[in-house]
């Protein structure tokens, strides 16, 4: 394809030639900017550092050179105010020069720097979802996103599977309504499974729309796996591995990053945590650290794995196996930044983390991604929209609630007999209160939502389960689990990679009051995360077993070790079956069910397994078997399988009596739902039990020889966590 270079507005270029010595795009700069310079919908996919951000400013800003205009041209969405705070700088070095103003909008911008005086819009504003609801509600500011031409959306993967993805399609689709023309919509993302069906997501399927995918030059990539003989070994093992390193080491969970951080030898060097739950002035000071040389070493979870820059470094670490295929690619592009060949080390605790460490590595080189499936049944959202119109105007005629909210893209699939319910529930709660067809706040939803002039309506992030920790001079340091806090009064716990223990409430707030602790009596939990592999991995593992072994050149010991890894599984496995096998426990023979299709399906299926088999048995799951142990009787293998195959004609209503409900806090407003709208959501958007049916029916039900060891506990990582989806 000829060069678009020459295309360029004169000015842009040259910005592009004088001050960042480009003389040319990239290869998937070039095919975006036809695209969107075509009217196309565009979803950009490349890797870390791959140019996305650029591929999408460039025909923006070349537009706004080209034809000026007033008001808002551009909107750039993101997950995070510290990803907007990190790409402020690199959108600047484009804008700044052309005399394009750049606006940032979140909630950790002081209020008196959010907005702008009429006539005075900037052209490009970056913001949040939850932001941009609030911006719609002041009406001044609102009627100058009527000249938007663009949305960028990044790190559009964070978005698809979540509540606030449905919130971002709403905003979307209210804002192109007060538009002359469709903005264009461009999504940014480096790891899409289904790319097709994610850009038809984001468009509604509304207008010409495509994907930008430029294959990556094939660069050599180096892995190098650590074994620890024993849990305890783990700090000293990883502390070997980057010693003289900058290095970012990737845990699984909060719990286990916080863990390692304070077990972490003193003699390498500083040492900074970071996760979702630790106050957002210490994510940025680790960060800043990082960058500046203070810290040569950040233990994170998935928080890192965004766009968010932290620097040069010269090494990634992943403690176990990655969660999902999609993690791993995000992770390992972290590394080799500065044109060095990527390094990504694993740490590992046993054979077993080997086996799916190997699996995740393999699914890469074969090109496999996870698929994006967005929510089905988003009753939360829609009780969110709902009700912020009802708040914006004040009184509404109900009939007109139904036909707005309900003509939102994300909610077309949606019954008005559906949102009716939810109406009538929420009056009946005194939530809203209906005066002859028209529809007011209620007293119940003012007390509850109503604070801050309705801010906990804005956003769908659940925070219900955790509560903010401060210091003695209030300074905020994280956030805790609610049922963690129960009973730690005196005794500490790690946060922030330091040691702290709780004193009390502070009068007046929510929060709580912690000091110094003189010693750790334990570990620390959040509700949610952890290590749960993706069914993607799980299926790689299967594959592994049933070739006996992998392609990839491992050394004597790693070859041992995931020997051994295979030999406990059940020999002669096939892709698409479940395998029923008898095992040996401390406490007795058990029953392993082998699917491989992992934790999600395996939840329900336990469940099934449970409600027939009854209360004299006892069962969990995990990412590639379901356990059931008690009392069976003779032939406990086949009385198993029998129940696996009578699972496959259990009807959907069957199956949906015996689902408990979801954990409290999966969804914001579900609490606003009545009890059998909440059902159906958690059925499809929780258990899915849609696709679980159809992959169900698809499998074929055998048994296997039983297998007797000196092994008195399941291999780690391939059965269940202890106390993982445990039914009596």
């Amino acid at each position: 394809m000829a060069s678009v270079f020459p295309l360029l507005h004169e000015s842009l270029r040259d910005v592009l030639s004088t001050r960042l010595n480009w003389n040319d795009l990239r290869e998937i700069q070039e095919h975006t900017f036809v695209a969107v310079s075509q009217g196309r919908h565009t979803l950009v996919i490349a890797p870390t550092a791959g140019g996305k951000t650029e591929a999408a400013l460039i025909p923006v800003v070349n537009e706004i050179m080209r034809t000026g205009g007033t008001g808002v041209a551009c909107i750039i969405i993101s997950p995070l105010k510290a990803l907007i705070n990190d790409q402020e700088e690199r959108v600047n070095a484009f804008c700044a020069p052309l005399g394009i103003d750049v606006q940032k909008w979140h909630g950790d911008v002081p209020r008196h720097e959010r907005g702008w005086e009429q006539g005075e819009a900037p052209l490009v504003l970056m913001i949040t979802p939850e932001s941009l609801e609030v911006l719609l509600f002041e009406d001044h500011l609102a009627i100058d996103l009527r000249s938007v031409k663009f949305v960028i959306v990044d790190e559009l993967h964070a978005f698809v599977e979540t509540p606030r993805g449905v919130q971002l399609l709403a905003l979307l689709d209210r804002i192109t309504r007060s538009c002359a023309q469709p903005p264009c919509r461009i999504g940014l993302s480096a790891t899409v499974g289904n790319p097709e069906g994610v850009i038809s997501w984001l468009t509604g399927g509304k207008g010409a729309a495509g994907v930008v995918q430029v294959p990556a030059l094939p660069k050599p990539r180096q892995f190098s796996f650590h074994m620890a003989e024993e849990e305890g070994d783990v700090p000293d093992t990883i502390a070997r591995v980057v010693r003289g390193r900058k290095a970012l080491v990737f845990a699984n969970s909060r719990s286990e990053a916080e863990s390692l951080a304070v077990q972490f030898p003193p003699n390498i060097g500083s040492c900074a945590v970071h996760h979702s739950s630790l106050a957002p002035a210490l994510r940025k000071a680790a960060e800043e650290g990082f960058r500046s040389g203070e810290h040569t070493c950040i233990i994170a979870t998935g928080t890192l794995e965004l766009g968010i820059d932290i620097g040069d470094l010269d090494l990634v670490v992943q403690l176990g196996a990655p969660p999902s295929v999609s993690s791993f690619l995000q992770r390992m592009g972290r590394a080799g930044r500065r044109g060095e060949t990527p390094h990504l080390a694993s740490v590992l605790r046993s054979p077993c983390e080997l086996l799916f460490l190997i699996g995740a590595i393999e699914a890469a080189q074969g090109k496999e991604v996870e698929w994006l499936n967005p929510p089905t049944a988003p009753y939360d959202v829609l009780v969110q929209q709902a009700f912020l119109l009802i708040v914006r105007r004040g009184r509404i005629a109900r009939n007109r609630v139904v036909r707005d909210v309900l003509s939102l893209a994300p909610f077309r699939g949606i019954s008005p007999g559906t949102l009716q319910r939810i109406l009538d529930y929420a009056i009946e709660r005194g939530v809203l209160i209906s005066d002859e067809g028209v529809l007011m706040i209620g007293g119940a939803l003012e007390e509850q939502l109503g604070i801050a002039n309705w801010k906990d309506l804005f956003s769908l992030i659940p925070g219900g389960n955790q509560v903010p920790v401060m210091t003695s001079d209030g300074e905020e340091v994280g956030r805790l689990d609610v049922r963690f806090v129960q009973g730690r009064g005196g005794r500490g716990f790690p946060l922030g990679g330091q040691g702290w223990e709780l004193t009390g409430v502070q009068q007046g707030s929510d929060s709580l009051t912690i000091v110094p602790a003189g010693a750790l009596t334990g570990g620390v939990f959040w509700r949610g995360g952890g290590d749960v592999v993706s069914p993607l991995i799980c299926r790689a593992v299967l594959r592994i077993v049933v070739r006996g072994g992998t392609l990839l050149p491992l050394g004597a010991t790693c070859r041992d070790a995931l020997s051994r890894a295979i030999k406990t599984l059940p020999s002669a496995m096939e892709e698409g079956q479940i395998t029923c096998r008898e095992e040996p426990t401390k406490n007795g023979p058990s029953i392993r069910v082998y699917t491989f299709q992992g934790a999600r399906f395996n939840r329900v299926l336990a469940l099934m397994i449970g409600d027939l088999l009854g209360k004299k048995v006892k069962v969990r799951y995990g990412g590639i078997a379901v356990v059931v142990h008690g009392r069976l009787g003779d032939d406990a293998v086949n009385r198993v399988a029998e129940a696996v195959a009578g699972c496959k004609s259990m009807s959907i209503g069957e199956v949906r009596a015996i689902l408990p409900p979801p954990p409290r806090g999966t969804w914001k407003f579900s609490d606003l739902l009545p009890d059998e709208v909440r059902e159906e959501m958690a059925c499809a958007d929780f258990y899915h039990l849609s696709n679980f049916a159809q992959t169900l029916r698809s499998l074929v039900v055998r048994t296997a020889e039983a297998v007797y060891s000196d092994a008195d506990e399941p291999p780690r990582s391939l059965g269940p966590r202890p106390g993982q989806g445990e039914q009596a």
